[in-house]
């Protein structure tokens, strides 16, 4: 028996390894919202300056048109029932050709499949049959411009109940085979003609994690009468091996990093939404499913009273965000994309705007200060900070916050304060000093030989959890080496990453700068900077360490 279950899930086993084992990817923030749902892409491409200066890697492509008959085809009209023409989109295409060579919109998706102002019958051929040759129209156009991607929404905002069984639906059992169906033919349709199409969901199966809390989620998706499920099955039945779904989690608007809610949903997409599928698409599911999830802008600009409301945090409303997106960020396979509503990303030209947008002319960097400052600084950990650390030393503003950066003597034994020795048991013989005679523009530093192990080192209380830090030193001598430990009330915090220095190379005089930059864990109150010479280490080796500097950045 125990053999059959290990078979059985074997290949979902081996996807899963596959997904742990795959190389680190660059993650992509994606901006949707009312701001663009206006716009043509020709208007965005005339603001692409100004989204460069944004953190966004693409944006949301809501297209409309009006056929030869005058009739509009709208992204809103994908599951209507109404076939539109072919190539109805193609006068778009120069434009949409320009989205996948411009930075800042290279990760775009063009906004398709969304559930219908007015209910399908499911038994009826024609209007599903208007349905794939719509999602295939917008297939064939993202792959001829080069977009990797595709939105599908079944949010139900004309409440039709589309994926719900009605009144005069075939009975259930039937109709779950026909719904399944409907999903191989839908997204059959788009994944023929783009095969390695992305497909963000707002919602693919995270939507439905109430189910998974019975002991039985099938019965509860069955007394709910859920026809989801079922369509998703048929999406993945016919999805090819190059093809990707993101599960986007629009739950996530109000998920909190405080609470370890990202951590929660990521757990909730991997582990038990498989279970709302067939055993058959388990392994898929692993493999070509991503984690994603939904960032709601507004949240960090509404009034405190508000259902979607988040206060500050460390400090300012920009700052939850940052900690907000930072696990978002780490959690997501690959991509994490934003709603906007009442107030715009850039101030845009000549761009019709939603009618609904009532601060159009206030920005969310205006509105809220240091909102893009915060979003770059977790898209680019190292660049955001290197380009704080120069505003806040332009503006006279950098503190140090070492008590004895430049090693001046103080009579301390063997180093100056705050520094101190630690000796490793191949320590014999070892020396550790203050050096007297050489410094990096004094003549001042610490100086460390003799010894196979042992370290220097200088421990920095206080340090707050979510503080953004750059500590500098110089070294000279034989390969030089630091790293940043952390610590809670006095002893070593388990589990946390050090920051490790980057060394550039020596100059005229010998020395060498070596930076770290980075966000201070949760769960510490201290910092220990370790110096010594990297492995493998020598007796014979000698090194000195100078201009220690530790800046608080935010």
């Amino acid at each position: 028996m125990m053999k059959r279950l290990f078979f059985a899930f074997f290949p979902a086993l081996l996807a899963a390894a596959l997904v742990c084992r795959a190389e680190p990817v660059k993650k992509k923030f994606v901006l949707f919202g009312w701001e663009l749902q206006e716009a043509t892409p020709g208007q965005i491409l005339a603001n692409a300056d100004k989204l460069a200066g944004t953190p966004f890697d693409g944006v949301g492509i809501y297209l409309k048109i009006k056929d030869a008959e005058g009739k509009e085809c709208s992204y809103r009209g994908t599951v209507s029932g109404l076939e539109w023409p072919k190539g109805v989109f193609d006068p778009y295409l120069p434009d949409l050709k320009r989205f996948a060579e411009t930075d800042h919109l290279k990760e775009s998706f063009i906004v398709s499949f969304r559930s219908p102002s007015k209910r399908l019958g499911w038994t009826d051929d024609a209007a599903w049959h208007a349905t794939a040759n719509n999602m295939r129209e917008l297939a064939i156009l993202a792959r001829k411009a080069g977009i990797k991607g595709l939105v599908a929404d079944h949010e139900d905002y004309g409440k039709q109940r589309q994926f719900f069984r009605k009144e005069g639906d075939p009975p259930y059992d039937e109709l779950v085979k026909i719904a399944r169906e409907r999903g191989r033919q839908v997204f059959g349709s788009v994944f023929r003609e783009h095969p390695e199409v992305r497909i963000l969901f707002y919602w693919f199966l995270s939507e439905k994690y109430d189910y998974l809390a019975s002991g039985d989620p099938s019965a509860e998706v069955r007394k709910k009468q859920d026809l989801w499920p079922a369509f998703a099955d048929g999406i993945l039945d016919v999805m090819p091996p190059t093809a990707r779904i993101i599960d986007g989690d629009e739950n996530a608007y109000r998920a909190d990093y405080l609470t370890r809610d990202f951590h929660v949903s990521a757990c909730n997409q991997r582990i038990l939404a498989p279970k709302l599928i067939s055993p058959e698409n388990c392994a898929k599911h692993a493999l070509q499913v991503q984690v994603g999830f939904g960032i709601y802008f507004d949240m960090y600009a509404n009034p405190e009273g508000s259902y979607w409301y988040f206060g500050p945090d460390g400090g300012s409303r920009a700052e939850h965000l940052r900690r907000n997106l930072v696990e978002a960020s780490l959690l997501a396979d690959e991509y994490v994309w934003f709603w906007s509503e009442h107030h715009t990303t850039v101030k845009w030209e000549n761009l019709p705007l939603h009618k609904r947008i009532d601060g159009k002319d206030v920005t969310w960097d205006e509105c809220i200060p240091g909102f893009f400052s915060a979003m770059s600084g977790v898209r680019d950990l190292d660049g955001g900070l290197r380009r704080m650390r120069a505003e806040l030393e332009a503006a006279g503003k950098l503190v140090d916050e070492n008590q004895n950066p430049s090693c001046a003597a103080d009579g301390g034994m063997p180093l100056p304060a705050p520094y101190e020795v630690w000796r490793g048991k191949d320590a014999e013989g070892a020396v550790f000093r203050l050096d007297g005679e050489v410094g990096d523009g004094d003549s001042t530093s610490l100086f460390m030989g003799g010894t196979k192990s042992g370290t220097m080192f200088l421990d920095h209380k206080g340090v707050v959890p979510g503080g953004a830090y750059c500590v500098t030193c110089r070294a000279k001598g034989d390969r030089p080496y630091a790293k940043v430990s952390w610590k809670r009330d006095g002893r070593w915090a388990q589990g946390k990453p050090d920051a490790e220095f980057e060394f550039g190379a020596a100059d005229a005089s010998g020395w060498c700068t070596g930076e770290a930059y980075f966000n201070v864990p949760p769960g510490v109150d201290a910092m220990c900077i370790i110096m010594y010479v990297a492995p493998p280490r020598k007796v014979s080796d000698e090194i000195w360490f100078d201009n220690i500097h530790i800046y608080k950045l935010r």
